[in-house]
């Protein structure tokens, strides 16, 4: 996702979530910087005290998020993958994705960040 200069964080408006329900505000991740990507994974990794394979970003919010977890990343195949999604709306997106990950036979287990 890229980084927006001229975004702001904050917007008011109306808007549909991902989930399609209709909201009157909602953060605009476009306006974090790469920098703070990186700070919110440390802020994780303050609680995280599981280690993790690799981080999986759900497209598109999700990506600058895992990017930034993976530099926490074990590389060791027998631990879990972090799922990263930039606004958690419904646990249902990220589900949905757990589902993929062990119907695939990837891993048997994940975590969601």
């Amino acid at each position: 996702m890229p980084h927006r200069t001229s975004a702001r964080l904050f917007e008011s408006g109306d808007f549909t979530s991902h989930a399609g329900l209709p909201l009157k505000w909602k953060l605009e991740c476009d306006a974090i910087h790469p920098d703070e990507w990186k700070a919110l994974a440390k802020m994780v990794m303050d609680y995280q005290d599981r280690p993790f394979y690799k981080a999986v970003g759900i497209p598109r919010g999700g990506l600058p998020f895992a990017a930034a977890m993976n530099e926490y990343a074990s590389g060791n195949e027998n631990d879990q993958i972090m799922i990263c999604d930039d606004v958690l709306q419904q646990a249902q997106v990220c589900e949905n994705l757990l589902q993929k990950i062990i119907l695939c036979g990837v891993q048997d287990k994940a975590s969601v960040g």
